[in-house]
């Protein structure tokens, strides 16, 4: 069984650079995709240049995720793999945890599940591992965020990737749900952590809670309405849930967020692009 990884790069810092370059201790293979613009992906480029195990790959501009993603699934695909494992720049998974999610599936092969997935971590939360280690090792999930996900290849072919109308936020849901409806499992695996970055942390009423900047807001709303009104997915309970968590959505820029005007007037952009059939990457009015 063959295994890769690929990473998305968005203007990453040294550290970041360094640190994916530990992932080929795992990989066979690790794609790169810099969605860093113009003259300034010159550096990640002469970085990885002369780095064996490592291709890397860039139009000069911000393609999104998805573009990124299908691009170096279907390299993967090309050059034989099994599975490629997904990652954000700034997540944080261990050698060993990634040794270990590699065991499993070996171990445990199914041509039913559609993708593995980590425990993941957020910067924001106090989990105790020690709490999440005591239950079974693996559980079948509705979804998962992409970084950590170990994507089936063979099961990557039969669907049309991922939707590259999202840019960024909702694909990795979408995708989950295209291939449930196809009829495979997402399975999480318990005793593997993945640590992810969730925003800006900020602190309100004594807790710790997320905010995302402006542009990331128009994302988030404008896709949510396109992932519940998508063909084969419009229905009651959807409009209801849909209706549901926008609500919350502007409840907590007004009660909890930084920049409540600028956020509210680019979520109001982003219903008006969606109406007019406006997806993929935000274009400033």
């Amino acid at each position: 069984m063959r295994f890769s990884c690929c990473v998305t790069l968005f203007y990453p810092t040294e550290d970041e650079l360094d640190c994916i370059t530990n992932y080929r201790e795992n990989f066979e293979r690790v794609y790169i995709f810099d969605n860093t613009e113009g003259v300034d992906c010159k550096r990640n480029k002469d970085y990885f240049a002369n780095k064996v195990g490592f291709t890397y790959l860039s139009n000069q501009q911000n393609d999104g995720l998805s573009v990124a993603f299908n691009i170096m699934c279907q390299r993967a695909v090309t050059d034989g793999f099994d599975y490629i494992c997904i990652f954000d720049q700034d997540s944080f998974i261990t050698s060993s945890d990634l040794s270990k999610m590699k065991s499993f599936i070996e171990k445990s092969p199914s041509n039913k599940v559609g993708i593995y997935v980590p425990y993941i971590m957020y910067s924001h939360l106090n989990e105790d591992k020690a709490i999440l280690k005591g239950g079974v090792d693996s559980i079948e999930v509705d979804w998962a965020i992409s970084s950590g996900s170990f994507i089936n290849l063979s099961v990557f072919n039969e669907t049309e990737g991922f939707d590259e109308n999202y840019f960024i936020d909702r694909l990795d849901y979408d995708y989950c749900y295209t291939i449930r409806d196809l009829g495979y499992k997402v399975v999480r695996i318990n005793n593997v952590f993945l640590h992810q970055n969730l925003g800006e942390e900020r602190k309100v009423l004594f807790r710790n809670v997320s905010q995302h900047n402006v542009i990331r807001h128009y994302y988030i709303f404008r896709n949510r309405l396109y992932f519940y009104i998508k063909k084969d997915k419009v229905s009651l309970y959807s409009l209801i849930k849909l209706c549901s968590i926008s609500i919350k959505h502007l409840l907590q820029i007004l009660l909890s967020e930084e920049q409540k005007k600028r956020k509210i007037k680019m979520i109001i952009i982003s219903c008006k692009d969606f109406i007019n059939g406006k997806m993929g990457k935000y274009n400033e009015h």
